[in-house]
């Protein structure tokens, strides 16, 4: 317990409850059932994101590419989508998105597996570039011509409530691939995962975790 309260973990958990009740406190509009429903939407984009770069963690190094990588696929495939086939399903704007960012994500391995450069220069250099030619060739705008497939899944929610006030609010079907994309990194190379940036994690009997993630079903 002693070696747990001394983690950085345990401080910024600390830290975050206390800032929960405090804002709390001086606004409890803020444990409403539309703000909670508000902070879960504000995390899928970013709770997403979080599971590309997880895999670089869990291989030990650092990727900060994937923002820029994610801006690029995701405007390459709205654009290939409106020009190309402007009513095909979801499933094709994944599948384009997804050669987008493997080819892309290529470029970084390429230079780390072949030439030994550190993932953390690599990925600074290649965020750089794609920002610049996004910045040169696109600039920046708000686009909302979209495929008609990328407004139905932004619209489509998972369910909806009303909370006190009468107000519906719904989470969006984006926070289940999220959801869905944590559970499933096998849980060994989780626990491996967590070793790495500094979770403690207990042992017990013949070198047995007592704390381990439950597989996926």
């Amino acid at each position: 317990m002693r070696k747990l309260v001394a983690t950085h973990e345990f401080v910024v958990l600390c830290v975050l409850a206390a800032l929960v009740l405090l804002v709390g406190s001086v606004n409890p509009a803020f444990y409403s059932l539309g703000n909670v429903f508000s902070l879960l939407k504000g995390t899928v984009i970013l709770g997403i994101l979080s599971l590309g770069v997880l895999i670089v963690i869990i291989s030990g190094n650092i990727d900060i590419s994937f923002t820029a990588i994610a801006a690029f696929a995701m405007y390459c495939t709205g654009k290939l989508m409106l020009l190309a086939f402007p009513g095909a399903p979801l499933v094709v704007a994944f599948v384009v998105a997804g050669v987008i960012g493997i080819l892309l994500g290529a470029v970084n391995a390429l230079f780390v597996a072949v030439f030994k450069m550190p993932a953390l220069i690599v990925s600074l250099g290649t965020a750089s570039a794609i920002r610049g030619f996004m910045l040169a060739f696109i600039g920046v705008r708000i686009i909302n011509n979209l495929p008609d497939a990328h407004i139905e899944f932004s619209r489509s929610r998972l369910f909806s409530l009303s909370d006190s006030a009468g107000r519906v609010v719904a989470l969006p079907t984006a926070f289940l691939v999220y959801v869905q994309g944590s559970r499933a990194v096998p849980p060994g190379e989780l626990v491996r995962a967590l070793e790495r940036v500094g979770a403690l994690l207990a042992e017990a009997g013949a070198g047995e975790l007592a704390i381990a993630p439950t597989p996926a079903r």
